[in-house]
């Protein structure tokens, strides 16, 4: 069939860009030391590796069900038939499940600012995820476990390994589309109120031209962080409405078995694709975070650590530099010896930073100076008052 054909092809290249890109996210977030494990780390994690599970694991899956040399063989085999069924479902529900987390995360720092610290803790975010992957994994292999209706003696084998025949009718309403289209309608009304409330927030900061310039880069750092996240959410629901609607009407038989096949291959592309731009979407909209993906993909993996740390001292060469000198007494000093950053080490990221970085060093020396000649100036003052017998 051409639709099967089509569907092999686009899957091909989807399957290697999904499992590389969600793979470099999740190495990104861990190993860059800028992206400290806080909640939004913890939910882009957990996306990257719902991704990757659906660019190594779920599509393949599909693309053996899809060739006529390996179809066989899998509705043959009932294991292998609720393997697919499980790697579909593992994928695709952990994946939404870390779209609703985000949402609600956003939801909360948004409607509810003064509370979020107390009301998302990172226990609790990491409490949520290990409770949504230990439902989705239970969700996707209690078929394997009993609750199915394989029949091995049914024929044509088409209708032996069906999604809508082999899966219990209770399974398939509740347990996929239900929990589906709940999250696709909560995301959608969470980011409206999401949005709303942006909007009123950009407008009074437009009116309120007096404010502190730090709160009002904190409250642009803010909208701009809810457009990349309701982006993120537009996109998943504008990819998974199509099998939301398409779905259950297997049930109601209004098309024929040719034309539901090629709705099928459709809208499992579209959600397919959903994989394909959730992570990128969500971190390379960030500009530090593109530096650090566009360093990984011009350096060898086994280097990742290293330059990633590089770029970070680069991005932060304040925090090795101190900016003013603190007053101390010759009974007390102060050690300054700080890590000197070799600029030639990051020519091959930004000459315009290895320049900053020697003007850095150069301010540096002279503050030790200065820092040396205040400490002797105060020993000797002190040295001073103890011989006069006198204390200032």
């Amino acid at each position: 069939m051409i639709a099967h054909k089509v569907f092999v092809g686009v899957a091909l290249v989807y399957c290697p860009l999904i499992t590389f890109c969600s793979f470099l996210v999740f190495c990104g977030t861990m190993m860059y030391p800028g992206s400290s494990m806080n909640n939004q780390s913890y939910l882009l994690l957990s996306l990257s590796a719902a991704d990757f599970l659906m660019g190594s694991f779920s599509i393949p899956m599909y693309i053996l069900t899809y060739l006529p040399y390996t179809r066989e063989n899998i509705f043959k085999n009932k294991y292998a038939c609720l393997t697919w069924f499980a790697s579909a479902e593992m994928a695709a529900a952990s994946s939404i499940g870390s779209l609703l987390c985000i949402s609600v995360d956003r939801y909360v720092a948004v409607v509810f600012p003064l509370h979020y610290h107390t009301l998302v803790t990172e226990e609790r975010c990491i409490t949520v995820l290990v409770l949504l992957w230990t439902v989705v994994i239970v969700v996707a292999f209690v078929p394997m476990l009993g609750w199915n209706t394989y029949d091995p003696q049914l024929y044509p084998l088409t209708h032996r390994c069906s999604f809508y025949r082999t899966l219990p009718h209770s399974y398939i309403v509740w347990v996929s589309f239900g929990s589906v289209s709940f999250i696709v309608v909560s995301c959608a009304l969470m980011y409206a109120h999401i949005l709303s409330i942006s909007y009123r927030q950009m407008k009074l900061s437009e009116r309120r031209a007096s404010l502190v310039p730090t709160q009002n880069r904190q409250l642009k750092m803010r909208i701009y962080s809810v457009k990349i996240t309701s982006l993120l959410v537009i996109i998943f629901i504008v990819l998974w409405l199509p099998i939301v609607f398409t779905a259950p009407l297997k049930y109601y038989q209004l098309f024929s078995p040719k034309v539901f096949e090629i709705l099928q291959v459709v809208t499992q592309l579209f959600y397919f694709s959903n994989s394909l731009v959730n992570a990128p979407i969500y971190s390379m909209l960030r500009s530090e975070y593109r530096e650090v993906y566009k360093v990984m993909l011009l350096t060898v993996p086994c280097r990742w650590k290293s330059i990633l740390r590089d770029l970070y001292r680069t991005n932060h060469a304040s925090v090795y530099y101190p900016t003013e000198p603190r007053l101390t007494t010759a009974s007390s000093p102060v050690d300054y010896s700080v890590e000197t950053l070799a600029p030639e080490k990051f020519q091959s990221i930004s000459k315009e930073r290895a320049s900053k970085i020697q003007i850095l060093n150069a301010r540096n020396s002279i503050l030790k100076k200065s820092v040396t000649l205040i400490s002797k100036q105060s020993g000797k003052e002190s040295h001073e008052c103890r011989t006069n017998g006198t204390w200032v």
